[in-house]
């Protein structure tokens, strides 16, 4: 139930490929809200390469956030393109951010600049860049990692992430630019007596671990390094076929 607690607890990608196996003497409730703060921070920070801190000098949670930062459940999530596909449906503002196959964003130049075809989308986005008198906002958008090979960001894009990092920048240091959603789907497969100690709360979930070979734990069955076991936590070329619907 929703005020249960002392629970051992799943989480699997929307993508059906990936799993977690996680516990808390809390409810599962708790758990559900510590995931989806720092799977959509994480989403945003990768997407955009700006922290939520909008450039503040002192970062309170800086430790508990690099901690996560190295954990693969959120690895994967912020390149997903299942999981991406669900944030974007929802916070549709950061679709400039996914960038274009190569001859989509020429074509794409092509049209914005009546026939210019030779135009090289590299250098439209660094004109778009320097094309703002907002020192925040340029940093911002020098800042937005670069596209795997053969992608890359129209200028129509650009211009979009500008105004992004407009909005982005003038709002309030507190109020988030997107909506959070729950990125994996979570259940509880055990509830342990309350009077059970953490140590063996760990040794039950420790063994789920092994047994269902999860490959976002960092815990690998057969010991080791998890990415020599189950690979990669994303693919490099992360925005194959990850497009806005026409309605969007």
């Amino acid at each position: 139930t929703c005020t249960t607690s002392n629970v051992i607890y799943t989480m699997t990608c929307p993508c059906g490929h990936y799993d977690y196996v996680d516990s808390t003497a809390k409810t599962l409730s708790s758990a559900m809200i510590y995931h989806r703060e720092h799977g959509n921070r994480r989403i945003h920070e990768k997407l955009t390469g700006t922290s939520l801190l909008r450039g503040a000098i002192f970062d309170p949670n800086e430790n508990e956030n690099t901690i996560a930062n190295k954990m693969r459940l959120y690895q994967h999530s912020a390149r997903c393109p299942i999981a991406l596909r669900s944030f974007l449906d929802c916070n549709p503002t950061y679709w400039c951010f996914i960038p274009l196959v190569w001859s989509e964003a020429v074509a794409e130049n092509d049209i914005h600049w009546h026939g210019a075809s030779n135009i090289d989308p590299t250098f439209v986005h660094v004109l778009t860049t320097f094309a703002t008198s907002n020192r925040r906002v340029a940093r911002s958008l020098e800042r937005v990692p670069l596209p795997p090979g053969r992608y890359a960001f129209s200028h129509r894009q650009v211009k979009q992430q500008r105004l992004f990092f407009e909005q982005f920048h003038s709002s309030p240091i507190n109020q988030l630019p997107y909506m959070t959603l729950d990125l994996y789907k979570m259940a509880i497969i055990a509830v342990l007596p309350e009077d059970h100690s953490i140590i063996l709360r760990y040794i039950i979930e420790t063994l789920f671990i092994i047994h269902g070979e999860t490959k976002l734990n960092m815990i690998c069955p057969v010991g080791g390094d998890a990415e020599k076991r189950f690979g990669r936590a994303y693919n490099l070329v992360w925005c194959v076929n990850l497009k806005p619907t026409s309605t969007q």
